[in-house]
């Protein structure tokens, strides 16, 4: 798991204008200040940038998927191709923010599924979010890409304001 930081001002609050104030102009220089980290880590390209779906009625609603946006600018700054519809998260699932971890779990639980799998299979990939709280997001995110048969050697993030790994 690579972050640029703890979720705690200043990231969290341009987090927060980035998915609930209509900013979508803040994921090019958010995605700056992670892909300083990651080079700071020396953590290797992958072959594909996975973002961390919304549901198509969250989508609505915002307008832009974040993590996508930021996908698509770490893709030209650190390489790999940006695979923005590779996952689909298919059911809706209400706010996380806030929630409990067991709440959390449950709630993404068979959410996401692969959309081609021959797409990522033997792929090396890297999920990207937005934030990382309690791991539960990425891990199925992370469980649905490996069940295709991608290689998930990493998650990015913004920031993380958990501790568990969604990798385990």
């Amino acid at each position: 798991m690579v972050t640029a930081g703890a979720f705690a001002p200043p990231l969290s609050e341009a987090i927060r204008a980035l998915k609930y104030r209509d900013r979508p102009d803040l994921a090019d220089p958010l995605a700056e200040v992670v892909l300083e980290q990651l080079g700071r880590v020396a953590l290797s390209a992958p072959e594909a940038l996975v973002p961390v779906p919304l549901h198509p009625r969250r989508l609505a609603e915002r307008g832009y998927n974040q993590a996508a946006l930021l996908a698509r600018r770490l893709g030209r700054g650190w390489g790999g191709r940006t695979m923005p519809t590779a996952l689909r998260r298919q059911r809706f699932t209400p706010q996380l923010a806030g929630q409990p971890r067991e709440f959390r779990i449950a709630q993404v639980e068979n959410a996401f599924v692969v959309r081609h799998p021959t797409l990522v299979r033997g792929c090396r990939t890297v999920l990207v979010d937005d934030v990382l709280t309690t791991g539960a997001t990425a891990a199925a995110c992370v469980r649905a890409l490996r069940t295709a048969g991608a290689t998930v050697y990493a998650v990015v993030a913004i920031a993380r304001a958990g501790r568990d790994s969604p990798l385990s």
